[in-house]
């Protein structure tokens, strides 16, 4: 849906069919009966070491990274585009995961089995608990709170992929964009208030 504001001829199918093929792969490998934890390992195998996904630390700020169609061509994004497209292939295959969305960072969290644990798709599908988290927040001079670890719902999710654009399209100098993605983020704050009261 972002995608098609710049890309107007975008092919959704062909972006649908790619991630279809990557789940189809994952359950290729998925031994059953498998824990989460070990369907997670076999999704980091198919995505980050098969496929080649991996974070765009050198371009951090190229809108591109944004996009659906971007990411599944160029194999690299921001941490909120990787996870995305680790939660849709999740999804294909049966695997309950949520958008978390940190101070800063944006991880998945799987909440199924007793105590939740963390994906971090920006650095190859790297586990990490509660603790952990809490203490890079820290390192980072933010004070976590419980709510952090909680799923970050749908609407926030695109709202904090609009202001990536914002910020992103600004540094570009593309004023044009920028003002695009920002009214998305009023409309769609708008659209929950309006709902919500």
């Amino acid at each position: 849906m972002l995608a098609r504001t710049v890309t107007p001829d975008l092919d959704a199918a062909a972006c649908c069919a790619q991630l279809d093929a990557l789940a189809a792969r994952c359950r290729e490998l998925i031994e059953s009966p498998a824990t989460p934890r070990e369907q997670c390992l076999v999704l980091n195998r198919v995505l980050f070491q098969e496929y080649g996904l991996r974070g765009n630390v050198e371009h951090y700020a190229d809108p591109r990274n944004s996009f659906l169609d971007e990411v599944l061509t160029r194999r690299t994004g921001i941490p909120l585009s990787l996870c995305t497209v680790y939660l849709l292939v999740a999804q294909r295959i049966g695997l309950s995961l949520e958008p978390v969305g940190l101070p800063g960072h944006f991880l998945l969290g799987c909440y199924a089995e007793g105590a939740p644990f963390f994906i971090d798709a920006f650095d190859q599908g790297a586990f990490r608990s509660g603790e952990e988290i809490f203490a890079a927040l820290r390192a980072s001079h933010i004070a976590p709170r419980v709510t952090d670890l909680a799923p970050t719902p749908v609407r926030e999710v695109l709202c904090r992929s609009c202001r990536n654009l914002v910020n992103h399209y600004a540094a570009t100098g593309d004023a044009e964009h920028a003002r695009l993605f920002a009214e998305f983020v009023e409309e769609f704050e708008t659209t929950y208030e309006r709902h919500t009261t």
